[in-house]
């Protein structure tokens, strides 16, 4: 899938020694002729692992403000589909690694 980014929001965490590395978890929506394709990523000195989903019946916008909520109550790899789950919203698991 061609990304072109319509909704992007990026969180940032810092290294803090024998706890958590540093990284950056980012939010993004790809509009579809019929419906919306959701990506999470998270990067990191470890690598980067993402998801992705493509949701038929929601709108950009809605799909904007669901990346707002997930990146703002950190929502990161994994929890950001239970959110989708919460909210009764159709989807199919794209890709994980």
């Amino acid at each position: 899938m061609k990304c072109e980014a319509y909704a992007l929001f990026r969180r940032q965490f810092s290294e803090i020694e024998g706890l958590q590395k540093a990284s950056t978890l980012s939010y993004y929506a790809d509009p579809l002729p019929r419906g919306v394709a959701l990506y999470v990523r998270e990067e990191s000195s470890l690598g980067t692992k993402a998801e992705s989903c493509v949701c038929p019946d929601l709108s950009v916008s809605y799909a904007a403000k669901l990346l707002q909520l997930a990146c703002e109550n950190n929502f990161g790899l994994g929890a950001w589909l239970d959110l989708l789950n919460d909210q009764g919203i159709r989807y199919q698991l794209v890709h994980a690694v």
